[in-house]
Formats: C-alpha cells, sequence, structure tokens
C-alpha cells in the first residue's frame, strides 16, 4: 500500500497539470491560459481536447488580446484549435481569426479553402502534419473592425512563438499523395 501512494500522488499531479493545459466554460476542449506568461503579460496556451488529449504544442499570444479573444478546441481528423475575436464570435458574426491545426500525414490538407502548412510533427513514432487555415472572408462587424485586423496582424508573430512540447519532435511537413480520378 505504501508503494501505491507515490504512484497515486504522481499520477493525480499528470492530471492536474494537463487540465491545467486547458480547460473552458464553452467545451471540455480548450486552450486557456496557463500559469506561463511573460513579464509583458503575454498569454501561452496549450491546446488540448478530450481531457488532455493532445498538447503536442504551445503558442504565445499578444497581452494586447486581453480578454477579446476565444478558443474553441476538439478533434477532427486530427485535432484543432480556433483563435476568435471575442464580440463578433459572441454576437454571431464568426470572429474567425485562424485556426491551427495537426492532421495524419495522409490527410489532404490542401481541400482547406486558405491554409498554410506550418510543419510536421513526430509524436510516439506517428507522424502529422501542423496546418494554420486562415479565413476566406470579413468575420468582424464594422465597429470591430480595427480590433480584428490588428488581432489578424498578430497571426506571424503568435506563429513564431510556436513551442513543442516534451516528446515532440519538429519535422519537415509531408506533402499529401494526391489521388488518381480527382478531376484536375
Amino acid at each position: 500500500m505504501k508503494r501505491s501512494i507515490p504512484a497515486l500522488v504522481l499520477a493525480l499531479a499528470l492530471a492536474l497539470s494537463l487540465a491545467a493545459c486547458g480547460r473552458s466554460e464553452k467545451t471540455a476542449a480548450s486552450a486557456q491560459p496557463t500559469a506561463a506568461a511573460d513579464k509583458a503579460g503575454n498569454i501561452t496556451l496549450c491546446p488540448t481536447y478530450d481531457d488532455g488529449k493532445g498538447g503536442y504544442f504551445s503558442v504565445t499570444l499578444p497581452a494586447s488580446w486581453g480578454d477579446d479573444y476565444l478558443t474553441e478546441c476538439g478533434a477532427n481528423d486530427g485535432y484543432y484549435v480556433g483563435f476568435y475575436e471575442k464580440t463578433d464570435y459572441d454576437n454571431g458574426l464568426g470572429g474567425f481569426l485562424f485556426m491551427l491545426e495537426v492532421f495524419p500525414t495522409d490527410y489532404d490538407y490542401t481541400v482547406l479553402p486558405e491554409y498554410q502548412a506550418i510543419c510536421g510533427l513526430t509524436v510516439d513514432g506517428a507522424n502529422y502534419n501542423l496546418i494554420a487555415e486562415l479565413p476566406t472572408d470579413v468575420q468582424f462587424a464594422n465597429e470591430n473592425a480595427d480590433l480584428y485586423r490588428s488581432m489578424s496582424n498578430d497571426f506571424s508573430a503568435i506563429l513564431k512563438s510556436l513551442t513543442f512540447s516534451k516528446g515532440v519532435m519538429r519535422t519537415e511537413v509531408t506533402a499529401p499523395t494526391q489521388t488518381s480520378g480527382s478531376g484536375s
């Protein structure tokens, strides 16, 4: 029994650290700020979903985003975290800024309307691509135009802040295999 107590404490500590990586009132999946924030007040997020799945990377948002953003995480063919300008999202106008998506390398991300291939990832011997999906249309109300544009302009700096979790190796993007009979 004495040997199982340290194991239980370790398991509890691991569960709490994973939970700190993301929880939101919107969904069970999230990318809420972690305790890691720099002196400038920037916001570091470690996106996870389904009680800690994912978490392969972290990004740092500018302090100027404050309470003006919303994230949405979940599973698709891999997993994703979407970033939104909060007021326009809450008002049903979209507010979509960008989405970071982790896909298996056999997923054809070129079908996305607007994307940027960022890098490949190897996690526990499995290979993935990290892709940024970008908006294709206006996602804001006129009164929020300056805020939305300012947040959109931070995309490149946010990508530069990208760091990878322990055990995740950055690799080259794997180009999707073109299927025959696609008509193009």
